[in-house]
């Protein structure tokens, strides 16, 4: 029993032999002269007929010759091992030698008509044009069935037809190359021949108006067939649909619930990749060129924007220069010096890393900031430390040689000096990032890196970090106060005075009321929702504050989108994940309009009435600034119902009386995470009615929404208001 590619070599293709008719046509002479007018009927001369006698008078020498013939053809028949997917025509020399012209013709023309095979040569269509019989046949299907195998080797067969490409381990497949063979038929029979053949035909004027057509079909078929070899559509590495999408691309194959489960906050993630498209789509994040750029076009200075600097082993050098950065002393001091370069906050210059930032800080809600670091061969920039933040390390040129150690504190708030190598132990991963890998690990993480000296060149890498001071901790750092606040004001256990012993007392005497405090402690839970929200509301104003704006390729943001809203148009918000809302009770408000306000001076005589000036001009530009960027007074406010009597305000003190409307969609990249001072957040200040017209269009994510189907807009100030800051959409 032969196998597969054995059977597929024997059967490529079998060349056919001519039909010897002058043989044939002596022999059947010889047998009319021997045969006798009224024994031979003219009906049965054209196709012998196994049931048919043999006249008596036919020699023996021929008899067994037609006798051999019969036992020949019934040789060729194949046993049950062998199975032939497509009935192939029979080859020349086994088919019935008798018969007339007519009924040869009519066996020739079935034989270029069974599906799968190629055009005769001598096809009046010429060499290389495809017969319309073959026109709506499927290729792949008449190359698969070309091969004859055993009933036993059809599993086999499918596993071949399984392999990617035809391919089996870097080896071609008998199978490929059948179908090569028989698409250089398909195509034009003796290479390029046929092809001359035409043009040459063509251009003389020769064809028939039926061959043009056989050749139009002929043309029509080819680019068929290359339409169906295009080569598929590079694949994106990135998904910006979605926060979400994005966070899945950048850590795939894994998925974000696994990330999050198994990683996040808790181990390093190493994700290798050696698929080409990521490698060249991470180089055109950041480069050494594109920073050359930068520093050609853009301010950069020593230590403010750039930092150099040199582990030997021992100790950290720094490098930096005063002044500005050029691309030359950046050249020297990467070439000769062996320096590396921490490029602080490249997603103020360069879009991709801005569109990269601004999806993450959505998905996390915390700031999201990074660094470049370019390191030449063979040399290290930093020392082991730690950091106070999560990092994802993205390898966009060479390679980086990567040590992690334990973290000695879990969850660190801060980030480490630098760490004696002799004392934090053996590292628990050693890694070598190549472009297109990706590295996690959490705060903590104890970590040093170096450019092996065989790397095909200097290494970068991007370094991108997040969730610094987003803790729990964090949150009950502000909302502690206005707990225990609520609890004096409520309870009257917190307005007890102490045992005399407590203060000054001994350690002994100051145990035995320790449990009356630990059950104070426990009873601030009762007063945790009246002032949890407050505190999220407070960070999340730091944070809109602070963080980018939505990506935009022309820097285009917060420009009203499509004509002012009416009652029959549909809007949508134009950045849903960079607007939110928030209630706001009425005794905050009293406090946001009262903290401003400074106590008179005593001594306010003695300092003179310029002091008194000085104070009164840095009110009116205080007031000015919280108007126009914290609560955006414009004309919306005047909807506001100020005008109420004392008692229905003694009434409502705790309700919530309005809400705010807060955004980034004007914030700037360009002192992003690079500014220390304090930023006002943007944002719409309106009545509590609308607060259900506001949630509708969150909740939308996006979606286009009827202005009639939305609550509580028989007013369409509010959606004026939205549209008139940019973050409404309308159609």
């Amino acid at each position: 029993m032969e196998s597969d590619t054995q059977s597929a070599k024997k059967r490529k293709r079998p060349r056919r032999k001519k039909h010897n008719y002058k043989k044939n046509k002596m022999l059947q002479e010889g047998e009319n002269k021997l045969e006798s007018p009224e024994q031979v009927k003219p009906d049965e001369t054209d196709v012998m007929q196994k049931s048919d006698p043999v006249h008596p008078a036919v020699t023996e020498e021929t008899r067994s010759r037609l006798s051999s013939k019969k036992n020949k053809k019934k040789q060729v028949k194949p046993d049950d091992t062998d199975v032939m997917e497509i009935s192939d025509p029979a080859p020349p020399d086994v088919e019935k030698e008798t018969g007339t012209k007519s009924s040869r013709k009519k066996r020739k023309k079935k034989q270029l008509k069974p599906e799968g095979s190629s055009p005769s040569k001598k096809s009046k269509l010429g060499n290389g044009v495809v017969d319309k019989n073959l026109e709506d046949d499927d290729d792949d299907d008449a190359f698969e069935n070309v091969v004859v195998h055993s009933k036993k080797s059809k599993l086999k067969r499918s596993q071949s037809n399984a392999s990617v490409n035809g391919f089996e381990d870097g080896v071609e497949t008998e199978s490929v190359k059948s179908k090569k063979s028989m698409t250089k038929e398909f195509k034009g029979g003796d290479g390029d021949g046929g092809a001359k053949k035409r043009k040459t035909s063509q251009k003389s004027g020769k064809l028939s108006k039926k061959e043009q057509n056989a050749s139009k079909a002929s043309k029509s078929s080819k680019s068929e067939v290359k339409s169906d070899k295009k080569p598929k559509e590079q694949k994106k590495v990135f998904d910006f649909d979605t926060p979400e999408k994005f966070l899945a691309s950048l850590i795939a194959p894994m998925s974000v619930e696994r990330f999050v489960a198994e990683y996040w906050e808790k181990k390093p993630l190493f994700i290798q990749r050696r698929d080409k498209v990521y490698s060249e789509t991470y180089k055109t994040l950041f480069s050494r060129k594109i920073l050359e750029g930068i520093l050609l076009q853009r301010n950069i200075k020593f230590v403010e924007n750039i930092n150099v600097c040199r582990f030997d082993g021992e100790k950290k050098e720094s490098l930096n220069m005063e002044g500005r950065a050029t691309k030359k002393k950046i050249k020297n001091l990467m070439d000769k010096d062996k320096a590396t370069v921490q490029f602080h906050q490249p997603q103020c210059f360069q879009d991709e890393l801005w569109r990269i930032n601004e999806h993450l800080e959505s998905f996390f809600h915390s700031l999201v900031g990074a660094n470049v670091y370019m390191t030449p061969q063979d040399s290290q920039g930093l020392a082991p430390h730690y950091d106070d933040v999560d990092v994802f390390i993205l390898q966009l040129e060479g390679r980086k040689h990567w040590q992690l150690h334990k973290p000695p504190t879990k969850l660190p708030r801060d980030y480490s000096q630098d760490l004696d190598q002799s004392t934090i132990g053996k590292p628990t991963h050693d890694i070598t990032l190549k472009p297109g890998d990706l590295l996690y690990f959490p705060r903590g993480t104890i970590h040093y890196a170096m450019t092996p000296a065989d790397s095909p060149s200097h290494s970068t890498h991007v370094t991108i970090s997040t969730y610094q001071r987003s803790s729990w901790g964090d949150l009950l750092s502000l909302a502690l106060p206005d707990i225990l606040q609520d609890a004096l004001d409520s309870d009257v256990a917190f307005r007890k005075g102490l045992p005399p012993t407590y203060v000054g007392g001994d350690e002994d005497q100051i145990a035995t009321h320790r449990s009356q405090l630990k059950q104070l402690v426990q009873s601030l839970t009762d007063h945790v929702e009246s002032q949890d929200q407050t505190a999220a509301n407070e960070m999340m104003c730091d944070f809109t504050a602070n963080r980018l704006p939505p990506y935009s390729k022309d820097g285009k943001v917060g420009e009203p989108k499509g004509e002012m809203p009416t009652e029959k148009s549909k809007v949508r918000l134009t950045f849903p994940d960079h607007t939110y809302v928030t209630k706001i009770e009425r005794k905050s408000l009293e406090e946001l309009e009262d903290e401003d306000e400074e106590p008179e001076s005593e001594n306010g005589e003695e300092n003179g009435d310029d002091n008194e000036e000085e104070e009164e001009e840095e009110e009116e530009e205080e007031e000015e600034e919280v108007s126009r960027l914290e609560i955006q007074d414009g004309s919306y406010l005047e909807h506001v119902d100020t005008d109420q009597d004392e008692e229905e305000e003694d009434d409502d003190d705790d309700e919530p009386s309005e809400i705010y409307v807060y955004h980034s969609v004007k914030n700037t990249r360009d002192d992003h995470m690079m500014s220390s001072e304090s930023k006002q957040c943007h944002g719409l200040r309106c009545p509590i009615d609308n607060l259900a017209t506001m949630i509708q269009l969150q909740e939308a994510k996006g979606q286009w929404i009827s202005v009639s189907d939305l609550e509580g807009t028989e007013d369409t100030q509010l959606l004026i208001s939205l549209w008139s800051e940019g973050l409404l959409e309308v159609k």
